[in-house]
Formats: C-alpha cells, sequence, structure tokens
C-alpha cells in the first residue's frame, strides 16, 4: 500500500494536471494516511457530530417561526454542509482504504468500524441539516419582504404561517385570490 503523505491529516491538496486519483466535486485530491491516524480522524468526525447537531439544534425554531433568518444566512448554512457532505466522501474513501487492507489487528479492524459508524452518523445529521436548509429557503425575510401585506394578511387568515401545509382547497382559494388580485 502507498500511502501519500500530506502536511496535515486535515489537508487537502489540488491535484496535479492529468491526476484522477480521488478527485472529487472540489477537485480536491484524497491523501491517504497510515492506519494509525484512525483515532485522530475518529476524534474529528466526533467533534464534527457535535458541531453539526448544534447547527441542528440553532435551526430547528427557525421552522416553527419563519421569517427569522434572512437568505444569506440559509444560503451559507447550505454551502457550509454541503462541503461537510463532500468532505465526508473523503473520510469514507480513507476508511474504505483501511478497511480493505491486508492484516489488521482485531483492535485496528474494531477502530475503523467506529470510525465508519462515526461518518455514518456525520453523515445523517449533515442530511438533515441540508434538509432544514431547504425548507427554510422559502422562509427567510425577504421571502416574506417580497409579498404584499393583503397576501401576508390572506395567509394569516387561512391559518398558513408560512411553513405549515395548507389544505388543497386552502391553497386553491389562494390562488383563486391571487389571480383576481393581479387580474385588477
Amino acid at each position: 500500500m502507498t500511502v501519500k503523505p500530506a502536511a496535515s491529516p486535515n489537508h487537502f491538496s489540488t491535484p496535479a494536471s492529468g491526476s484522477t486519483l480521488g478527485v472529487v466535486r472540489n477537485e480536491r485530491e484524497q491523501n491517504w494516511y497510515p492506519i494509525g491516524k484512525v483515532g485522530w480522524f475518529t476524534q474529528h468526525i466526533r467533534e464534527g457530530i457535535e458541531v453539526t447537531a448544534e447547527q441542528l439544534r440553532l435551526l430547528q425554531p427557525a421552522l416553527a417561526r419563519p421569517y427569522q433568518l434572512d437568505d444569506a444566512t440559509v444560503a451559507r448554512t447550505i454551502r457550509v454542509h454541503q462541503d461537510q457532505a463532500d468532505d465526508l466522501v473523503l473520510f469514507q474513501n480513507q476508511a474504505d482504504k483501511w478497511s480493505a487492507m491486508p492484516g489488521l489487528t482485531p483492535a485496528q479492524r474494531a477502530a475503523v468500524q467506529r470510525y465508519e459508524a462515526a461518518i455514518g452518523e456525520l453523515r445523517r445529521l449533515n442530511a438533515e441539516v441540508l434538509a432544514v436548509g431547504e425548507q427554510l429557503k422559502p422562509l427567510t425575510i425577504e421571502a416574506l419582504l417580497a409579498k404584499s401585506d393583503l397576501e401576508v394578511g390572506i395567509e394569516a387568515l387561512l391559518g398558513r404561517s408560512g411553513h405549515e401545509a395548507v389544505s388543497a382547497r386552502r391553497q386553491g382559494e389562494l390562488a383563486e385570490w391571487r389571480c383576481g388580485v393581479h387580474r385588477r
């Protein structure tokens, strides 16, 4: 097995011209590390789990109370967590490489399995943050400001707070109202 050293365990470099080894969406090259780094990587992923869980906890109130966040905050949240999803591909590639190594001791194999489990947990939390971010896109301050006062009032009267599902009948009523207002 060839291990490509890097400056630090979290360093990703740009691939050399013509290189296709481990290239992902952002044109980063996969760096490979010895099995002795599995503990460091596992701790890094566990820290990511804590931070991502906290981010999810902080976003939940915005779903319950729409129009509290701006477009830039929601876009930045999505961008950061999409980047994290891309990084998880690299971390999983490393886990796959370690798993395929012949001669792993039972302790090393168990450490790789713990690492893979942590990656799975971070992937799940990250996907939740991305889903919440997508749900928040139409519920930003700018989305509210783009609506007319009359439209906001009608939505309030129909019992729609911006993110709740509106019955098909109410959606039809709102669409008819919009058409009627725009024809005037």
